[in-house]
């Protein structure tokens, strides 16, 4: 129920926000990630995500959804964002699913990870904390990595 609450919180804070009347582009990513193949399934980030991305579509946001996603299409997805960030003036990015830290580091955990000790999120896990640059590219501090 708190999870429900929060959900909405979030809608209203969003939609108090921003309005559909503005002529600013903005685009989101929004992915919800419920059934894993090595871990347990969720029962609401893709219903999550789909209630998410309905509304900023009525705010007048240009919506990139992805549901269940594995490692591959998590990373074109977000490679598809970062291009559609060098058009955009507002963006937003929403993730309901797994997620885990491992040294300090966030990561989204894509529904095919097959994550059995520490160094596997490094190698099949999606970074939480990048930012997608209109040329495919992310960067963290000086680190800079390309998408596919």
């Amino acid at each position: 129920m708190l999870h429900i609450r929060f959900g909405a919180l979030i809608l209203t804070a969003i939609t108090l926000m921003l309005t559909p009347a503005s002529a600013e582009k903005r685009v989101a990513l929004v992915v919800g990630n419920t059934h894993y193949e090595h871990s347990p399934a969720l029962t609401n980030p893709a219903n999550d995500a789909e209630d998410v991305a309905r509304v900023l579509k009525s705010l007048g946001f240009e919506v990139l959804l992805g549901l269940d996603l594995d490692k591959r299409a998590f990373d074109l997805k977000v490679r598809d964002f970062a291009l559609a960030l060098s058009q955009a003036d507002t963006a937003l990015f929403f993730y309901a699913g797994h997620g885990l830290q491992v040294s300090l580091q966030n990561y989204l955990v894509p529904v095919d990870a097959k994550i059995a000790r520490e160094a596997g999120p490094r190698l099949r896990g999606c970074p939480a904390g990048f930012y997608p640059e209109a040329d495919g590219t992310r960067t963290r501090g000086q680190d800079q990595h390309r998408f596919p």
